[in-house]
């Protein structure tokens, strides 16, 4: 590997390096700095010196070789190949709630709607996608920047409702938001609505949200966002959560907003995109995805509890798995021990679970990328996520045979990264099924990132889990580290597993990790 993959694959763990009187710094989540990177990385130090020097002028890191996104300083762009897409199933749908992204705040303290309406509006104000508009011109969509919007939140006071009466408008008004379909050539791409309820005091007597005695006489109420995936993605969300507690407090306090001016925005990166990957770039990563994904099988052979829909149906449930702390510790320390990430490990061992299930030895998972591969892109919210596919061999004697090839194609699909998953599908001549997604039905994901308490002096927020399982994929295994150990959830297809079946998976899956690390003690 050179340079150049060296720090494309580090930035995609979660690890940044930086330049600081010619030394180099890093940051990295607990325990995925490894041994083995530290001597890769010292491998190619001149290097990597010399590119982080090269691109000071652009980005506090350099994230990839790739030419400075500049400002364009106009009210219409084209849009990104991930909105086009979008923007497509949009016109052929007439508008569908399926690329909602809702995300529900449990807040106790005193609140005020008047400045979490203000907070809103200035975070609209500072990142251009959320009051952007989709028009038609000269037969090709544009993505068309307004000046400035109206924005209002909406309230809701269910106080006088009290047990179930209460939790079931809860549940309607969470459930009508979430659902409620975006017009894209008119509307602001972020609404939110407050619900304010009873004193935490008397909600929990019909509920376990509180457990803490000093917001036992508070307020409580519910906070409702909703984005358009087209103007955001999962590391949006984070922007913008964070961003609102910042900007609420800043309200309160009569003080400006705390964020300095973005240097650019999603229409100049849209634009770098469309200018950067083409030609020989473009080319050379689509020859990398034609062999990987040559002959690639239509669809997973997992054995389905039920006949597969005519159609893809998107009723889910979830199974819960856990990881404990020794298990967890475990992990991370055989993963060091073999040069490997822990999600490389994890995703081996995923793979051989699969591959007995399915008797298949050809195993295809996809798992998402940030893809914000300049530091500019990290304050900014959009639609930057891309999704890579994953296609291993399970046919090896020799269990470091095989994990020595999870890790090249890991590596290999980080290299070639930036080609979005919609061009890969069209340049793949990929045949469309309305039965199963294309290329892959299984999603593997890891979040390494530590979550902040969200807290203000008298006022705390809790994220509220969504109560209804939305199954965009037949199987979608998400893994979470935290200091306790790594949680797991399976989200399945409820037309396609049943409850016990995901069960069985899971159970295997601790099962084998669990034998692997044990493995891996006893060659010590």
């Amino acid at each position: 590997m050179n340079a150049k993959g060296v720090l494309e694959f580090l930035n995609e763990q979660g690890i940044s390096l930086s330049v600081e009187s010619d030394k180099l710094k890093y940051k990295a989540a607990h325990g995925f700095m490894t041994i083995e990177l530290r001597s890769l990385i010292k491998k190619h130090k001149v290097e990597i010196i010399s590119m982080l020097k090269s691109a000071e002028g652009s980005d506090d890191n350099y994230n990839h070789i790739a030419p400075k996104i500049l400002c364009l300083k106009s009210n219409f762009s084209v849009l990104s190949f991930s909105q086009q897409r979008l923007w497509f199933i949009d016109q052929l749908e007439g508008g569908s709630p399926e690329y909602n992204m809702p995300v529900a705040l449990r807040i106790e303290g005193d609140f005020s709607v008047t400045a979490a309406e203000q907070a809103i509006s200035r975070i609209i104000a500072r990142h251009e996608p959320l009051r952007t508009v989709f028009e038609t011109r000269e037969s090709e969509p544009v993505q068309v920047i307004r000046e400035s919007v109206d924005f209002q939140l909406k309230e809701y006071d269910l106080c006088h409702l009290s047990g179930e009466a209460q939790q079931a408008r809860i549940s309607e008004l969470a459930k009508e938001d979430s659902t409620k379909v975006f017009d894209l050539r008119t509307d602001v791409m972020v609404r939110a609505a407050y619900l304010r309820l009873s004193f935490a005091g008397k909600a929990q007597q019909n509920s376990e949200l509180v457990d803490d005695e000093a917001f036992d006489s508070a307020p409580v109420g519910i906070l409702l966002f909703s984005m358009h995936h087209i103007a955001s993605d999962g590391w949006s969300v984070g922007v913008l959560v964070k961003e609102f507690v910042a900007q609420y407090q800043a309200i309160l306090e009569n003080k400006p907003s705390p964020f300095a001016p973005l240097a650019i925005q999603y229409a100049d990166y849209a634009h770098w995109q469309r200018e950067w990957l083409q030609g020989e770039v473009l080319e050379g990563q689509l020859s990398y995805w034609r062999a990987q994904l040559s002959d690639i099988p239509m669809v997973h052979s997992l054995p389905l509890s039920y006949p597969r829909p005519e159609r893809k149906e998107y009723h889910g449930a979830r199974v819960s798995g856990y990881l404990n702390k020794t298990l967890s510790e475990g992990l991370q320390q055989f993963a060091q021990s073999i040069n490997m990430t822990p999600f490389m490990l994890l995703h081996a061992t995923l793979g051989l679970v699969l591959s007995r299930h399915s008797n298949s030895h050809d195993i295809v998972v996809g798992t998402s990328v940030a893809n914000r591969m300049q530091a500019s892109l990290e304050p900014l919210i959009g639609f930057f996520v891309n999704t890579l596919v994953l296609r291993t061999n399970t046919d090896y004697e020799d269990i470091a045979d095989y994990l020595n090839h999870v890790r090249e194609v890991n590596l290999g699909a980080q290299e070639n990264q930036d080609v979005p998953f919609e061009q890969l599908v069209e340049h793949c001549q990929v045949t469309r099924s309305l039965q199963h997604t294309p290329l892959f039905q299984i999603l593997f994901t890891m979040n390494t990132n530590e979550q902040s308490e969200l807290s203000l002096p008298g006022l705390r927020f809790t994220p509220v889990e969504e109560a209804e399982v939305v199954a965009k994929f037949e199987l979608i295994i998400a893994t979470k580290v935290t200091a306790d150990g790594i949680y797991l959830s399976w989200d399945y297809d409820t037309s396609l597993f049943s409850h016990e079946y995901v069960e069985t998976l899971n159970t295997h899956f601790e099962r084998l990790l669990s034998g692997l690390i044990e493995q891996s003690y006893s060659a010590v």
